[in-house]
């Protein structure tokens, strides 16, 4: 009782000796020497005892602030695992240092293959501000469930722009596939011009950058070469990321053949046989979310993205038949019927002239070819590309309208 007495009254003593205050006028100092006798014991003992207690207390103090700079490397250290994980669902970490300034991101089309997953990746690395924009906001729950914000948003209309933009600093677009897609991105431009945004990584079509390309006669791939031009010309930092045929395509586009109850579900095309290069939607997420992370690296780049073979579209409906439990059988059309049968579905010319160019470059045979191949996905994201049957075990990484068709 006397020992915590005596270190209460040091306490005070140690606070007020060392105090900041000044010395009251008319407050005298004792020196040592003119100090009763019977003090000195007195004065010596709680001397002992406070430089115990400031010892103790420089050693408290020493221990609570390593326990907040402890705390704090491990809350660091938490954020970088977590944004380490970013394409983890594809089986390979990020080797890059995330750039904290990148800000929000909006992301298009969320109900889209691509845009799902870029999104779902920036969400499940922890990243702060991911902003989803989406025609039908109740659609994206499960993002939303993840911590994106929803935002309103609409192609077919621009008045949408500017308040999905407000605030971001970063975007990831995708543009859609319907008739004035091309005015529509001008628009769109123009208002991420007007919000100051800093950096868009747009989706584009293999080759859609070189004038000279056979590619150049499909509108769909010349329309993006405009597009992508335009951007480059807009004064923000760019990022396009030219793929070639992605393997979603079959089950997206196609969807309403593969769930027909006939046996076999049919896959159409009229490609006469020849080999064809699709690339994994995944790996085309993992270089756009390498873009958008760490944008120094990748500022005013044209990535062209490729998978890593040929493969004929049997051998496709082949894969598809395994991943939905059910026979698929691919119908190779000659161009003229194939063109044909488009008409009589009621698709707008447009639309054919699209679908037509593209598989008569699948005819072509050009696909097949080495020189078709790119390495800028390897030399990225350092693993090689996925293969048709790599992406369609990725199940955990597709959308909801993929996800769909698995058995």
């Amino acid at each position: 009782m006397i020992g915590e007495f005596a270190d209460a009254f040091c306490i005070i003593v140690w606070n007020s000796h060392h105090s900041h205050s000044p010395r009251r006028e008319g407050d005298t100092f004792i020196p040592h020497t003119q100090r009763p006798k019977q003090g000195v014991r007195i004065e010596c003992w709680i001397r002992r005892r406070l430089h115990k207690i400031g010892q103790s207390k420089i050693e408290q103090d020493t221990i609570r602030y390593d326990t907040i700079q402890q705390r704090r490397l491990m809350e660091e250290e938490s954020i970088t695992e977590k944004l380490a994980d970013v394409g983890t669902k594809i089986l390979h970490y990020l080797d890059f240092e995330f750039d904290r300034s990148a800000g929000t991101i909006f992301v298009t089309g969320g109900h889209g293959s691509m845009s799902y997953r870029v999104a779902s990746r920036l969400l499940n690395a922890g990243f702060p501000s991911v902003r989803v924009g989406a025609l039908h906001a109740d659609e994206m729950s499960d993002l939303n469930k993840l911590g994106a914000e929803v935002a309103d948003f609409s192609w077919s209309n621009d008045e949408t722009y500017a308040k999905a933009l407000n605030g971001a600093k970063s975007v990831f677009c995708t543009t859609p596939h319907h008739e004035g897609w091309d005015k529509e991105f001008e628009l769109f431009l123009e208002a991420c011009q007007q919000a100051e945004v800093k950096h868009i990584v747009k989706m584009s079509f293999y080759h859609a950058n070189k004038p000279a390309d056979e590619l150049q006669e499909v509108p769909l791939v010349k329309l993006h070469g405009e597009c992508d031009k335009k951007l480059m010309q807009s004064g923000i930092a760019y990022t396009i990321v030219a793929a070639s045929h992605l393997m979603s395509n079959p089950l997206v586009y196609q969807i309403k053949n593969l769930q027909d109850d006939k046996t076999p579900a049919k896959l159409y095309g009229a490609s006469a046989g020849r080999a064809v290069n699709y690339v994994s939607p995944n790996d085309v997420a993992e270089t756009a979310v390498r873009a958008l992370l760490a944008p120094k690296d990748h500022v005013d780049k044209v990535y062209s993205l490729t998978g890593p073979v040929p493969i004929k579209e049997d051998e496709v409906a082949a894969l598809l038949g395994k991943f939905m439990n059910k026979p698929v059988m691919y119908v190779d059309q000659p161009i003229e019927f194939f063109e044909m049968e488009e008409k009589r579905s009621g698709d707008p010319s447009w639309l054919v002239e699209d679908l037509v160019s593209l598989e008569k470059m699948k005819a072509s045979g050009h696909e097949g070819y080495i020189s078709f191949l790119s390495t800028d996905f390897e030399n990225i994201c350092g693993h090689k590309a996925e293969t048709f049957e790599d992406y369609l075990a990725n199940i955990d990484t597709m959308s909801p309208r993929e996800k769909a068709l698995a058995a």
